[in-house]
C-alpha cells in the first residue's frame, strides 16, 4: 500500500476556491486574495461563486458543481471559503 506524503504548498501553485457553506462578505475575500497573489500564487474562483440563497453561498446544485470541478481541476489546493452547516 502507498502511503500519501503532504507537499507544502508552492509559491506558484494554483488554487482553486470554493464555498461550500456560507457566503462570505466580498470585501474580505478580495483582500486575501490579493495576498495569495502576491506569494506567486494562481487563484481560481467561480464568477458566480456567490449566489442569492438566502442562508447558503449559493444554490446546493451551483455548489456541488463547484466542488466537482475543483476536485477535476489541476490545481494543487482547494479553499473552502467558510463553513457552516452547508458545507455538510
Amino acid at each position: 500500500m502507498s502511503h500519501l506524503q503532504w507537499q507544502p504548498l508552492g509559491l506558484d501553485e494554483r488554487i482553486e476556491v470554493i464555498a461550500p457553506g456560507m457566503p462570505f462578505h466580498p470585501e474580505n475575500f478580495k483582500k486575501s486574495k490579493k495576498v495569495i497573489e502576491a506569494w506567486g500564487c494562481e487563484v481560481h474562483a467561480p464568477k458566480d461563486i456567490l449566489g442569492h440563497h438566502p442562508v447558503s453561498a449559493n444554490s446546493i446544485a451551483k455548489r456541488r458543481d463547484f466542488i466537482k470541478k475543483a476536485l477535476a481541476s489541476p490545481s494543487a489546493f482547494i479553499w473552502a471559503t467558510r463553513g457552516g452547516y452547508g458545507s455538510l
